[in-house]
């Protein structure tokens, strides 16, 4: 990842765009419509295209997600990741949930300034424990 992460936390304007809470299936239906247009954005940003099958572990993922309230954003990256970023509006915390083109997935976390990271090499490890602890204290 090209950026400090807890750089990150604290403001970006591509990010801030999608930071409200809003009806649980709004939010899926429109992080699922970025998802599709994530190819287009990445060739706007000169970035790589992202692999189908990344596209589809995201997707997955974020259908397991839905429940949270907590919109994510859903982006590529210039490293060719995909990016799902989960950021509260009332503490200086996020998570964000990479998703390389080797289908890796690596959750970070900043929550008052306490850092955290996860690998996972299987979509049906997630979510798990750590990721749903992670996202809860976003609340």
């Amino acid at each position: 990842m090209s950026k400090d992460f807890s750089q990150c936390v604290k403001s970006s304007s591509s990010w801030q765009r999608t930071n409200i809470t809003r009806a649980r299936a709004d939010w899926l239906q429109n992080a699922l419509e970025q998802l599709n247009q994530i190819n287009e954005e990445a060739a706007e940003e000169n970035f790589p295209e992202i692999d189908g099958k990344s596209i589809a572990i995201a997707r997955e993922l974020l259908q397991k997600l839905r429940d949270n309230p907590i919109e994510p954003a859903v982006y590529p990256s210039m490293d060719g990741e995909i990016s799902i970023f989960f950021k509260s509006q009332a503490l200086p915390a996020a998570v964000l949930i990479r998703i390389d083109n080797n289908q890796r997935v690596v959750c970070h976390s900043s929550i008052n300034k306490n850092n955290k990271q996860k690998d996972y090499n299987e979509i049906s490890e997630l979510p798990d424990d750590f990721l749903k602890s992670q996202l809860l204290a976003l609340e």
